[in-house]
């Protein structure tokens, strides 16, 4: 199943009881999907880590890829020989069938007389082993070993690798240091509604040398950021403290990453809607984002319905939030007002011309299919989008 190139894993939760109550299951919950026409690419080795399942394909993927075990033989690979029990046919008394002709930590002690703390003749080899609780060197037969690949070969791998961890990590905070090297920051004024009151307060956004937002907090005040959206005053712009899915019901519901700090803008004069993550910028239509809780953004207007009955319309770069299926917190954006609601469980969705969403159950129909919304830890980036956009 995890070479399957059409399967993926949409949603993994370790701990079972976070999904059904109370309930103990081995291994967590996983949330599969497959299709035969699409290529997600094999998962080989299932990482539930999003950030090690990436790294790890992309070293498989690298064309200059050598696994270590190609370089790297660990004890248990050495073997004796039939020789030293011809020669000494008192050894196999000392030792079990299975560890017959193992080169294990305690051979020295075991067999005795086979090693010798000086060279011999030319063709003795040296082993490094452990005699008395230390660490020494002992001289053998080289008959005495069987044959292996890297038996005439330097041992050098812990210094290499020592070596090579440290380039690795030096790199990588090289590049860390470069990346988030905090070119400035800049006072914003911005607003955010809580609990259906606006708040308006100054934030400071640190930007990195390539003009990437990298931090915000209040400037004269603690602000706890959660995935409420953060507004600009008097321009088309919002931005997300925390990662998002964009779902695009009308791509056969094709749900993708952007990350803390995304920014949506909407150009009035073109009616072309962009997404900004990181350094990547695009434009795109038909979509929503989602927080993978309870929040929902929508660029464009939609209608709110509550039990069956529509209650209000929202204007584009209005949000939703429903929490623990009670409380429902909606802001619109072209009336500037908002509202808190405790809807008893009755059913929250969202529609329009282009939208049919379900908030209570956390899914949209597309194209007669329902489709489910997912957390963004197992979304693919939005910059890995192969479709026309």
């Amino acid at each position: 199943m995890l070479n399957d190139e059409h399967f993926k894993v949409m949603y993994y939760e370790q701990d079972s009881s976070k999904v059904f109550a109370n309930t103990d299951i081995k291994g967590g919950v996983a949330v599969t999907y497959r299709d035969s026409k699409k290529n997600f690419g094999a998962i080989g080795q299932f990482i539930s880590i999003p950030e090690l399942n990436n790294i790890l394909h992309k070293v498989l993927a690298s064309e200059n890829f050598i696994s270590l075990s190609t370089l790297h033989f660990g004890n248990s690979t050495y073997k004796l020989t039939a020789k030293v029990y011809q020669e000494h046919p008192d050894f196999i008394e000392r030792v079990s069938q299975a560890e017959r002709f193992s080169v294990g930590s305690n051979i020295f002690s075991r067999f005795p007389e086979i090693f010798y703390n000086s060279q011999q003749n030319d063709m003795d080899i040296q082993i490094y082993g452990r005699e008395d609780n230390k660490r020494v060197y002992k001289w053998t037969k080289k008959e005495y070993i069987a044959e292996h690949p890297n038996l005439d070969k330097y041992k050098i791998f812990i210094p290499i690798v020592v070596v090579i961890v440290l380039l690795i990590v030096v790199g990588y905070f090289y590049k860390e240091y470069n990346y988030n090297n905090y070119k400035n920051k800049k006072d914003v004024e911005v607003y955010q509604y809580f609990g259906g009151l606006r708040h308006d307060y100054t934030a400071v956004f640190t930007y990195n040398i390539k003009d990437v937002i990298v931090d915000i907090r209040g400037k004269d005040e603690k602000i706890e950021y959660d995935s409420t959206p953060i507004y600009l005053p008097g321009e088309d712009k919002v931005i997300f403290p925390n990662a998002m899915s964009v779902v695009f019901p009308l791509r056969e519901g094709s749900q993708y990453k952007i990350y803390k700090y995304s920014i949506y803008e909407y150009a009035s004069d073109d009616n072309i809607h962009y997404l900004t993550s990181g350094e990547y910028k695009n434009k795109y239509t038909y979509f929503f984002l989602f927080d993978g809780n309870d929040t929902y953004f929508f660029p464009y207007e939609t209608s709110l319905k509550i039990g069956g009955t529509v209650y209000k319309k929202l204007s584009p770069m209005s949000y939703v939030s429903l929490v623990g299926g009670v409380t429902l917190i909606y802001y619109d954006k072209g009336s500037d007002t908002s509202e808190v609601i405790e809807v008893d469980n009755k059913k929250v969705e969202v529609f329009n011309d282009n939208l049919d969403l379900n908030i209570s159950e956390k899914y949209f129909n597309s194209f007669s299919n329902k489709v489910l919304l997912f957390k963004t830890d197992f979304l693919n980036d939005i910059t890995k989008m192969n479709i026309d956009k």
